[in-house]
């Protein structure tokens, strides 16, 4: 049976980001499965009941919320480390029509009962995940060039999350560039001259995905940076 196609749509909101994604995990929802209507309480309800469930059998356990971006409907959801049929079981404990599960960075979605059940690939899972945080208030604070390198003076040391939210990585002002010191221990540097196109494009786009910043190998450093220096007031 051919899955609904708003279910290959679906992105995904962070209200912080973690650096720890697991290798493989399911995401899964308890709101009102598609064609019923719950009330308020009921979602609630059933969104409780099945945190405590993944809580009680994962140690990975993180708040996820599924979106469209064509109607901008949402449903909040859970992350959580378990293998791919414990998380359909799950799905139809919590009268579930269908769950999403990743694994190695690949977006998929299955059906939950047994007779359907089978992953359909849908793409890169980390092009559609958003921090909620830096889309509701990136559009607050001017971000040239200037103001940006001496941000990043201020927090050199500190540990910052890339774009993608599994590593994170320190940065380093020298004297002509920016140096992203990653975790082991490699440094990846960006001159100034990138640094600028890339705060253009940014003010432009507001974009947080590594691949619309063609310009810079090291977008992914950079958005974590930007993400970084729109929340702070430092």
């Amino acid at each position: 049976m051919e899955m609904p196609p708003f279910y290959f749509e679906t992105h995904f909101r962070w209200e912080e980001p973690w650096a720890d994604w697991p290798e493989a995990f399911a995401i899964i929802t308890a709101y009102a499965t598609t064609g019923e209507k719950w009330t308020d309480v009921e979602n609630q309800e059933a969104d409780r009941a099945l945190e405590k469930a993944l809580r009680q059998r994962a140690q990975w356990v993180r708040r996820l919320t599924g979106f469209s971006p064509t109607t901008n409907h949402a449903e909040p959801g859970w992350a959580v480390a378990i293998g791919f049929d414990p998380a359909c079981e799950t799905g139809c404990k919590f009268r579930q029509d269908a769950i999403y599960y990743v694994t190695a960075d690949t977006l998929y979605v299955s059906f939950c009962d047994k007779s359907r059940r089978e992953l359909r690939e849908i793409g890169r899972f980390r092009a559609r995940v958003h921090l909620r945080r830096f889309a509701t208030i990136n559009h607050q604070r001017h971000m040239n060039p200037k103001s940006f390198i001496s941000f990043a003076k201020k927090l050199e040391g500190e540990r910052i999350i890339t774009a993608g939210g599994r590593a994170s990585f320190s940065v380093e002002v020298c004297e002509s560039r920016l140096e992203f010191i990653l975790e082991s221990g490699l440094r990846r540097r960006e001159s100034f001259t990138w640094v600028d196109k890339f705060c253009a494009s940014f003010e432009e786009s507001r974009s947080e995905h590594p691949g619309d910043y063609p310009e810079t190998r090291n977008a992914s450093y950079l958005i974590g940076l930007a993400r970084e220096f729109q929340q702070r007031k430092v």
